[in-house]
């Protein structure tokens, strides 16, 4: 194999790729993070970039935007998208970037003024949800792009869509956040990709702080959300994981959710594989600054804690390995430094995958089926 470094573009608004290993053979498991670098100490933005590793190997290469270059993700190719400032002058210009597995190169595959972000892949890797504002400079809507002929639909007009956006794993429904921008709260909607109007899940979405806040089950037939419903008989004062059937809001137009957690705080629901349970992150009324990964029985509510207090922050979580491990960015207690980490369920140990040395956040996994 070759090292290679290439970029594209110019000036403070290139994006590039070093130290990157080229071959004919793709790693068989890869790792892409975001990592924070300093702020700049003029007007406090900060900068950043995706780091990759190739985990067998054991080598790691960086992809580098103008101020930034975040929220990679992995098609089930192997193709990794990221999203980049491409320019900062006179207004700052978010692209939505490929690269091909086995190609160096970076494609903008957005490449269109304003910003156009908070990326999502659909299950066969043939399409890419996103955000823009392409069409309305004050709004953001939500985008359908084919990812073999590169031409994009636009799916909701007038909705405030929001980061939050998670496809169903049939691939025939888009779940997000979004708000009427005259001042309404965040919702949570559904909607096709076949067309028509969105359907309002809840007017209580908790986006949180953990990520993704939605979770389909693996049938399509579930959602899990952050919701924040407060009653006189609750204490609790931020949001609990709710469960709504699909198929009484498609046929009734409206369904009340299934509250399955009762946590200070509860947040960012992964299903396991078989919908049985789903794993979540909690954040300790007693101990304020600690975060747990817990998992709750969907049927009998029972739950079980993962993580025995170790963390003060943790976000991003996600199943790999077919649900062996969870991968997930976290500060250890006592440290001020975000790191990579994935963890067995079963046996508890957890293993740092990032170096010390930087601040890495939002993990995407990639590994051959």
């Amino acid at each position: 194999m070759a090292l290679i470094s290439c970029a594209v573009g110019g000036g403070f608004g290139a994006v590039e790729t070093v130290a990157m290993e080229v071959g004919n053979i793709l790693p068989s498991e890869q790792l892409a993070y975001h990592v924070d670098e300093t702020p700049n100490s003029i007007n406090g933005d900060y900068s950043g970039y995706i780091e990759v590793r190739d985990l067998p190997h054991g080598v790691r290469y960086k992809i580098r935007g103008g101020k930034d270059s975040w929220l990679p993700a992995w098609s089930k190719a192997g193709d990794l998208f990221f999203t980049s400032y491409t320019t900062v002058s006179p207004v700052d210009d978010v692209d939505i970037y490929q690269i091909k597995a086995r190609v160096s190169r970076p494609q903008d595959i957005t490449n269109n003024e304003g910003f156009e972000g908070n990326l999502s892949i659909s299950p066969d890797g043939e399409f890419l949800a996103f955000t823009s504002d392409r069409n309305n400079q004050s709004n953001y809507d939500l985008y359908i792009m084919s990812l073999q002929t590169y031409d994009v639909v636009q799916i909701t007009e007038g909705l405030e869509v929001s980061q939050n956006i998670s496809w169903s794993p049939n691939g025939k429904m888009i779940a997000f956040e979004g708000f009427i921008p005259t001042g309404s709260p965040h919702s949570l909607y559904i909607q096709s990709i076949d067309g028509g109007s969105p359907i309002l899940v809840a007017d209580d979405f908790d986006f949180g702080n953990s990520g993704i806040g939605i979770s389909w089950s693996p049938d399509s037939r579930k959602l899990a959300a952050t919701i924040a419903r407060y009653t006189s008989d609750d204490d609790n004062h931020f949001g609990n994981i709710y469960v709504f059937d699909m198929y009484k809001l498609l046929s009734e137009g409206r369904d009340e959710g299934e509250k399955i957690t009762t946590g200070y705080y509860d947040q960012a629901p992964i299903w396991n594989k078989d919908g049985s349970s789903i794993v979540y992150v909690t954040q300790n009324s007693l101990l304020m600054g600690i975060m747990d990964l817990k998992t709750v029985d969907v049927a009998t509510r029972h739950v079980t804690a993962i993580t025995q207090g170790q963390f003060t922050f943790i976000v991003n979580p996600s199943f790999i390995k077919d649900n062996s491990e969870i991968m997930f960015s976290g500060v250890f207690a006592g440290s001020h430094n975000s790191a990579i980490f994935k963890l067995n369920p079963v046996s508890g140990q957890i293993q740092q995958m990032s170096p010390d040395n930087k601040f890495a956040n939002m993990p995407a996994y990639w590994q051959t089926k």
